[in-house]
């Protein structure tokens, strides 16, 4: 007889015949070769302009090769994956990035999952509160696609965006005008 699973990991077979002890046989089962990127965190919630790792907001996405039956493989070779957002950014005065490190931020556009691995990880920061839709893409994979949840930075300052001025005292000044920001 034959068995198959779509599981990866272990397994147990079990075989049996009227009159006859049952006997069991353990299995290990290896995954099959990539086939697909996938996300393996859930959607994020992030501020936007800001990097933070913490249960209510998070930059942090993890990706990895699956097989068809969506079990975590190993790539077999180094596979450089592609990083695009539908953002626009710009309100905070930048566009969105992706970045391998929180804290040393590099601005990237590519991760690479290497040989013989099955994940990558890396960080986004979007300046545009709303939500994007990231795409991993790499060539003979399927795509993953998430949408992210960008949340507006609270308020943290007000800036003049005029240029002071020296009215004749007892007149009024030539309009003033303020802008709120998020952060400085």
């Amino acid at each position: 007889f034959y068995f198959r699973e779509t599981k990866a990991g272990s397994s147990v077979v079990r075989a049996a015949s009227a009159g006859l002890t049952p006997v069991t046989q353990p299995q290990s089962i290896a995954p099959a070769g990539a086939y697909k990127i996938a996300f393996v965190n859930k959607p994020r919630r992030m501020i936007a302009g800001e990097v933070r790792e913490d249960n209510d907001y998070n930059n942090l996405m993890i990706l990895n090769a699956r097989d068809g039956y969506d079990n975590t493989t190993t790539v077999a070779a180094d596979t450089i994956i592609s990083l695009t957002t539908t953002s626009g950014g710009t309100v905070l005065g930048g566009l969105p990035e992706f970045s391998t490190s929180k804290d040393a931020w590099t601005s990237v556009n590519t991760v690479i999952i290497p040989n013989t691995k099955s994940d990558v990880s890396f960080y986004y920061k979007d300046t545009l509160s709303g939500t994007p839709v990231l795409t991993a893409a790499t060539s003979g994979l399927e795509n993953a696609v998430q949408m992210q949840t960008v949340v507006a930075n609270a308020i943290k300052q007000v800036r003049f965006t005029t240029a002071p001025q020296t009215p004749i005292v007892g007149n009024a000044s030539n309009t003033l005008c303020c802008r709120t920001r998020p952060s400085p």
